[in-house]
């Protein structure tokens, strides 16, 4: 994927990218999850963490880290998801202290993709620990690994999509240069992280559904290709044969024409077998058949309505 320039298919192209269109984007997902998903899993989070810079990084930041994300010398993640805090972003305990022209920064952070193989991760982190509502504390950094402090505790292990390197993070006063605080100003975290309508991180997540089309469509490829070399399809004849609708005795179980194709009334099997007549056989059918006939006003020799034939109250 590095030689085919995939992971700066979003970076333009002035910063050493590919500069796809996002759309374009969606359909390399979808053939890359068609061949073996895990495949769009290591490339869209590190697009995301490409993203974030581009769309919300200062101009010394977007100068710096997109060429290093797109020839995948940085390869991207997300420090998002904690222990305690999974769809519930503003319950993240991870702070962020300042020092001097570095942040200390210690937490936990779960289900972090390439987070054993990776190196730079857009982490989220609370700079402010007073501020109401919390998300105006939160601050967004580009970790990159390499200072002590930063821990790979132990790699996920999941029912599926293992081909995806998932870990989980230790921070314990790892240092970050305050050149690496997302824009350059606190409290502007979760804004990066979400994104608004119409930037990058907002487009991308529409790009990204398209991996679970794209791994269907792989999935039923196989499953039919499988099929045909386990056995041949059927041979259906050129024409069905013309439909001709029942008789009323075959309907009923009675008479001696054509073959018998009783279907069983509304009444249950116990109402089938009294109207085919146990003892009289055919004969009592019909007779039954005639005197309900009479009942309903239809001369003796015609057939009963179509709804009557189901119709044993």
């Amino acid at each position: 994927m590095r030689e085919l320039g995939l992971f700066g298919a979003l970076v333009p192209a002035e910063h050493g990218g590919l500069g796809l269109r996002m759309a374009d984007y969606a359909r390399v997902i979808e053939e890359l999850c068609r061949g073996w998903m895990s495949l769009a899993g290591v490339i869209n989070s590190h697009t995301m963490a490409a993203l974030i810079v581009l769309h919300h990084g200062t101009d010394e930041q977007r100068r710096r880290l997109p060429p290093r994300f797109a020839i995948g010398v940085a390869r991207g993640g997300l420090c998002l998801t904690e222990p305690h805090a999974g769809s519930d972003v503003q319950a993240i305990r991870t702070v962020a202290r300042r020092q001097g022209d570095h942040y200390l920064i210690s937490g936990t952070k779960m289900f972090v993709t390439n987070g054993r193989e990776g190196n730079t991760f857009a982490l989220l982190a609370r700079t402010d620990t007073a501020a109401d509502p919390p998300h105006r504390g939160m601050s967004c950094f580009i970790v990159e690994k390499g200072a002590p402090g930063l821990e790979v505790a132990k790699s996920i292990a999941k029912l599926g999509y293992k081909g995806v390197d998932t870990a989980e993070l230790v921070f314990d006063d790892f240092p970050v240069p305050a050149a690496n605080l997302v824009g350059g100003v606190e409290g502007r975290g979760l804004q990066a992280r979400h994104g608004r309508a119409g930037d990058g991180p907002h487009q991308y997540r529409r790009a990204r559904g398209r991996g679970g089309t794209g791994g269907a469509r792989g999935g039923h490829q196989r499953r039919a290709a499988g099929h045909r070399r386990s056995r041949p399809w059927p041979r259906w004849p050129a024409s069905p044969p013309a439909w001709k609708p029942p008789r009323l005795a075959h309907r009923l179980g009675g008479g001696n024409e054509g073959p018998r194709r009783a279907l069983r009334p509304r009444g249950g099997y116990g109402q089938a077998l009294r109207l085919r007549g146990r003892a009289g056989g055919g004969g009592e059918t019909m007779r039954i058949a005639g005197r309900r006939s009479a009942a309903r006003g239809v001369a003796g020799g015609a057939p009963l309505p179509r709804h009557a034939a189901h119709d044993h109250r």
